[in-house]
């Protein structure tokens, strides 16, 4: 149960910056994407979902490198 929760936050968490999104391109660029490089407290979150569920080891740092973009592609498989 504990990690369909976490699954479901670290689904809201890549989705919801884009809710308001239609399918007109131009709102589609103001979206916050999160990719390597990315930093700050919504990848501090998408990394804390990744380690619940086990996708992740270490610290949430808040900075996308490396290793959370591997984790992201694992979750996404």
């Amino acid at each position: 149960m504990k990690r369909i929760a976490a699954m479901l936050v670290l689904i809201a968490l890549l989705l919801l910056p884009c809710a308001h999104a239609s399918n007109n391109y131009s709102v589609l660029t103001n979206c916050d994407i999160m990719r390597r490089g990315s930093r700050g407290d919504n990848v501090r979150r998408i990394q804390q979902a990744l380690i619940n569920m086990g996708y992740l080891s270490g610290n949430a740092d808040g900075s996308y490198g490396s290793k959370t973009e591997a984790a992201v592609r694992d979750f996404q498989w």
